[in-house]
């Protein structure tokens, strides 16, 4: 199926706001904006989407929920979402690819990589989260291997920084790779390995 949403606005929905079923194939996005909703901003599966200029904010859930695979992402933004439960960017699903993507003041972690392998992050802002729960992260790479992080920005602007860690990277997460970033303001520390496996950093 090849479906295109362009310059589509939801708002103070019940549920999760757009929702693409794990059958579906190269679905295009762009310009969409899921606002104020009591679940996830978007739970994408299935494989080969492309979201462009896609923004999430002040979900209850998460902003991005994604398992599809061989995604692409540009310029999206996750803002004040997860406030009863969730990261701005959650991702399990492998291959996918993210530029310029923004996470900014959402209550629990900004971007998080769980089980996805293979992935690349170009660009990500992750921006002053961790808003109300203790521990988070900028960028979460947990149990997920051989993705490539490059030319990111991990900080928190605030006087009272919430963002503990830059980067965090544990459980069995192994063979990543975490570029030229920039970093100030966290909490913690700016990047903290605590996988079991082995990573590069490189600053």
């Amino acid at each position: 199926a090849h479906h295109l949403l362009d310059r589509l606005h939801l708002r103070n929905f019940k549920g999760n706001g757009i929702v693409i079923a794990g059958d579906t194939r190269y679905c295009r996005l762009d310009h969409v904006r899921v606002m104020s909703g009591d679940a996830e901003g978007y739970n994408l599966a299935g494989t080969n989407h492309i979201l462009y200029d896609c923004v999430a904010g002040a979900n209850l859930y998460a902003g991005f929920n994604i398992s599809a695979g061989n995604i692409k992402l540009f310029g999206c933004k996750a803002f004040n979402n997860g406030q009863t439960s969730g990261s701005g960017f959650y991702v399990v699903g492998d291959r996918g690819s993210y530029f310029s993507c923004e996470a900014q003041d959402n209550y629990q972690n900004g971007f998080m990589l769980d089980g996805a392998d293979n992935c690349i992050v170009f660009g990500l802002t992750a921006d002053s989260n961790g808003r109300d729960t203790e521990w988070c992260s900028g960028l979460v790479i947990y149990n997920s291997n051989n993705n490539v992080i490059n030319c990111g920005a991990f900080f928190d602007r605030e006087a009272s920084p919430t963002q503990e860690w830059g980067v965090h990277l544990t459980g069995t997460s192994t063979g990543n790779k975490t570029i030229y970033g920039s970093y100030s303001g966290n909490a913690g520390s700016a990047y903290y390995d605590e996988s079991s496996g082995t990573n590069k950093h490189v600053t």
